[in-house]
């Protein structure tokens, strides 16, 4: 049995092989008399497992950019510990918790997109407050004392991701443009461009713009054409990628922005992307500088899942659109999921998800998607692509660098 042993295998598979003699039926012999192909297939089943327990509670060392998280609402969110339009706190605020386990398992940047001209204002100021702290928690852990985090542009210094912000108005929301300020667009735009102007070293891109024919009961069709054509002037002066919003307006969002490429010198990206294989082509084919953007949503049906699976490493994007767009058991995506290590590790790491009534300091919500679930997203588009987790999550990272940072 010793002899065997001496193959250099870790301590706990010879304890779990000895044991194993023990239990032998063979009175007078232990497992080891058997065939050497027994033992040794034995040996790589006990290792395996063994490796597979130490590395489970490790993510793998990748970086990602979530470069859509609704992190800030104008009204009370579930990261303020509200739900279903409750006026009653299910728990307290736990922004900072979700940034924590966003920076665990990874996510480098964060981008906080804005639908109206005061969720913008909002979003880049509490961008900056997050960065601030960031910096300061991390200082205070390891005795630092530099002066700021000003120069920690990929996060790779604080204890939350980097975070950064957009400013725009989402299609369902045009509305405001001739509600506010008088009524006066003209004024409302400026407006924006004044949040732009003044938190530049948070702002990273202009949107969530585009069209949403799925909601017009919020905002009619001729209303938001004419504001998502509004916005293109703020990437323009600005030099700012767009942030675009698409759904069921294949027609009229590839003609606006076919009409205003050239004013995309940064480029833009699709996000949330649920159409087809032929949508996204004509696209891409616009600019070789436009991304698709995938999440939960994009990943419901084996129809999505095919889709996802056709667009390019080098144009598509990562993001979980939080809290919106989680992966559920329901969804054809979770297919890839099952028995993957990654999905296992984020409950492994931070518990079972819980309803918003049982929440406790450190809990993840059932249903509320956030920004280390990213991880989850990544798993499933390296399944359907056949290709490894840490190649997704590079190519995309990579992206996002050239979309928002280059």
């Amino acid at each position: 049995f010793l002899s065997h042993m001496r193959a250099g295998l870790p301590p706990r598979v010879v304890t779990a092989a000895a044991r194993f003699c023990r239990a032998s039926p063979l009175k007078k012999r232990c497992c080891c008399s058997r065939t050497r192909s027994s033992f040794l297939s034995f040996s790589s089943s006990a290792a395996r497992s063994s490796v597979n327990n130490v590395n489970k509670n490790k993510m793998p060392d990748v970086k990602f950019c979530d470069i859509g998280a609704n992190l800030v609402s104008a009204s009370p969110s579930t990261f303020d510990g509200f739900y279903f339009g409750s006026q009653v706190q299910s728990h307290p605020e736990d922004s900072e918790d979700v940034l924590e386990r966003a920076k665990r398992v990874g996510v480098r940047e964060i981008l906080v997109t804005a639908g109206t001209l005061e969720e913008a204002k909002a979003a880049a100021s509490k961008c900056r407050m997050w960065n601030e702290k960031s910096f300061r928690k991390s200082s205070n852990s390891i005795n630092n004392d530099r002066e700021g985090a000003d120069d920690d542009e990929d996060g790779s210094e604080g204890v939350f991701p980097k975070m950064y912000s957009t400013v725009g108005v989402h299609p369902t929301r045009c509305d405001e443009f001739e509600e506010k300020y008088d009524g006066s667009p003209e004024r409302y735009l400026q407006a924006l461009k004044t949040v732009v102007r003044e938190n530049a070293d948070v702002v990273k891109a202009i949107g969530e713009c585009g069209l949403d024919y799925d909601r017009l009961h919020f905002c009619e069709k001729e209303t938001q054409k004419k504001y998502f054509q509004f916005q293109f002037e703020l990437a323009k002066e600005f030099d700012l990628p767009l942030f675009l919003h698409s759904r069921n307006s294949r027609e009229d969002f590839y003609e606006i922005l076919k009409r205003n490429v050239k004013h995309l010198r940064k480029g833009a990206v699709v996000h949330s992307f649920t159409g087809t294989r032929e949508e996204f082509e004509e696209l891409l084919a616009l600019d070789d500088k436009i991304y698709i953007g995938v999440n939960g949503c994009s990943l419901k049906t084996e129809e999505n899942v095919n889709v996802v699976q056709s667009i390019p490493l080098d144009r598509m994007l990562l993001e979980t659109d939080a809290p919106w767009c989680a992966v559920k058991k329901t969804h054809f995506g979770n297919t890839f999921l099952e028995g993957g290590e990654n999905s296992n590790r984020i409950q492994t790491l931070f518990g079972t998800p819980v309803k918003p009534k049982k929440w406790q300091k450190g809990s993840m919500i059932k249903d509320r998607s956030e920004p280390c679930q990213i991880a989850t997203v990544c798993e499933i588009v390296a399944g359907c692509k056949e290709t490894s987790y840490e190649d997704v999550a590079e190519a995309c990272y990579r992206n996002s660098r050239d979309l928002f940072f280059s």
